[in-house]
């Protein structure tokens, strides 16, 4: 198309036909209307609407429109090493954000999980403040509420920049930890508009030959472990795993006695701790569910505690009363292995 210009030194040039001038004139008439007209730009589509699922835990989480995703080590570092931990955040805000972690628990015997609704609490509130003194806060409080259809146990804390407000919900055999950072309010919850389409599915169990008590003698050489029981009396159970083979344990069980052998594999910010930390986190912790930790030099397949690469091998003593006895059998019984 000639610009403006151009058509008009071509229309005084033009020495024809009053007619033809005319047509000329309205040709370049066109031309100025068309370029007075302003665009008018499509609407931008509809942003898409973050989601997360997984069908193994059966549950999955459509943010709203007005939420965000964003990386979860920005809002709270972890040492989380499995997949299902999110975090995300009211568009072009900083607050409220949430931190979410849904994970399996081992599942020690058939059945529905028994659980005591107070020692549950109590532990939320301990489990609050280990999180919370490392940056200087504290627990405010704690209390049961209502929460995706189920009783959740929230424990409000405070730090030198933030309210934090923890809700834990359990089913069956999986744990939703939901991290709310932000102002609250007494009528609700700062982040509750987060979770208007997080849907917890029902889940399938099944029997199998792993939850039916059996004589077995433990070889795993792809874990590196091997256990033989003090005597084949002891029936097992397993394995169980939680976090999708984060930890894999095995149970082994008589007269209200248990004796559990399992391994984890650690996560990049726990890889290569050394043994005085490792063993100080692992005092704090069962201090903090309420337990009396006695700390004692003891060897585990010859060595004072057994971390290779990253995977840590662990035998719990379950028992009424100590026996010096059944210890020494179940230490004895735990070896490494190669494939």
């Amino acid at each position: 198309m000639p610009t403006r210009r151009s058509a008009w030194q071509t229309f005084k040039r033009a020495r024809l036909t009053p007619g033809k001038v005319a047509l000329r004139a309205v040709v370049l008439s066109l031309v100025s209307a068309c370029a007075a007209q302003p665009s008018i730009s499509p609407a931008p589509p509809a942003a898409a609407q973050e989601n997360f699922s997984n069908a193994r835990l059966g549950y999955s989480w459509t943010l709203p429109a007005d939420w965000e995703s964003i990386p979860p080590e920005t809002l709270w570092p972890s040492i989380v090493s499995d997949q299902d931990v999110h975090a995300a955040r009211k568009k072009g805000q900083l607050r409220p954000a949430v931190w979410v972690h849904v994970v399996d628990l081992v599942q020690i015997v058939p059945g529905p999980p028994r659980r005591d609704p107070e020692r549950l609490l109590e532990g939320a509130r301990s489990n609050a403040a280990l999180l919370l003194e490392p940056v200087g806060g504290q627990v405010v409080d704690a209390r049961r509420v209502p929460m995706l259809g189920h009783e959740a146990i929230e424990v409000n804390g405070e730090t030198i920049e933030d309210t934090v407000t923890i809700r834990t919900v359990y089913v069956g055999y999986r744990k939703f930890e939901l991290r709310c950072l932000g102002p609250q309010s007494a009528q609700d919850w700062a982040c509750i508009d987060a979770f208007r389409a997080f849907r917890i599915g029902a889940l399938k169990s099944e029997l199998s030959v792993q939850q039916v008590p059996r004589v077995l003698h433990l070889r795993e050489p792809k874990l590196g472990l091997a256990f033989n029981p003090p005597d084949d009396s002891w029936l097992a159970y397993g394995p169980r795993t939680r976090a999708g083979g984060v930890q894999t344990v095995w149970f082994w069980n008589k007269d209200g006695r248990q004796i559990d052998v399992g391994v984890m594999r650690l996560s990049s910010a726990t890889t290569g701790m050394d043994q005085a930390t490792f063993v100080a986190r692992l005092v704090l912790t069962t201090q903090r569910g309420g337990a009396k930790v006695t700390e004692k030099a003891s060897t585990l397949s010859g060595e004072p505690i057994l971390v290779r690469g990253r995977l840590i091998y662990m035998i719990r003593i379950g028992q009424p009363t100590r026996d010096t006895a059944l210890v020494e059998a179940a230490r004895r019984g735990f070896r490494l292995i190669s494939e």
